[in-house]
Parts: C-alpha cells; structure tokens; sequence
C-alpha cells in the first residue's frame, strides 16, 4: 500500500490540530509534521518519502507562492495543496 506522508504548515494552530486529528485514523497516511513558519517547513521538507504538502496561503514569514515554487522546483514530484483562509464569517 502506498503511504502519503504530508506535512502542515500553517500558522494557525487549532486548524493545524484539526487536520491532524483527521488524518491520524487514515490508513495509509503518516503525517511527517506541521510548521507555523515558511522557512521551518524548507528544512523539513528535505527529508526522504515526503509527498505532500499541505500549505496556507498566507504565511507570516515568506509569501505561500514562492514557497510552493522553491519546493516544487527542489522535488517536482512534490504534491502541494494551498489552504485558503477567509477572514469574512458572514457566509
């Protein structure tokens, strides 16, 4: 069985506990870590079997689009998925 093995990087804690807490039950999922921070996520994302990320679309520390840039172009067979944070609870 193939194992996806992502990490979250997100600043916001109860979201990155969230998503933790969902994917902790998945057979064939092994959540590698979570970050607050762009640049703590570089350093984790250099290790082996990594397949996955999950990425907030606005980080405190470095813009969400370069970042996704440099770790696709450092491992094109990287998955990324940009998280998308709506301030506006009106909906």
């Amino acid at each position: 069985m193939l194992t996806t093995t992502p990490i979250i990087i997100h600043p916001r804690e109860l979201l990155r506990l969230g998503l933790l807490s969902v994917f902790t039950n998945q057979t064939g999922i092994k959540v590698s870590g979570q970050r607050l921070t762009g640049k703590d996520a570089q350093k984790l994302t250099t290790q082996q079997g990594l397949n996955l990320i999950l990425l907030c679309d606005q980080l405190d520390d470095q813009d969400s689009f370069d970042l996704a840039k440099q770790l696709k172009e450092s491992n094109p067979d990287l998955k990324i998925v940009m998280l998308g944070v709506q301030e506006n609870t009106t909906y």
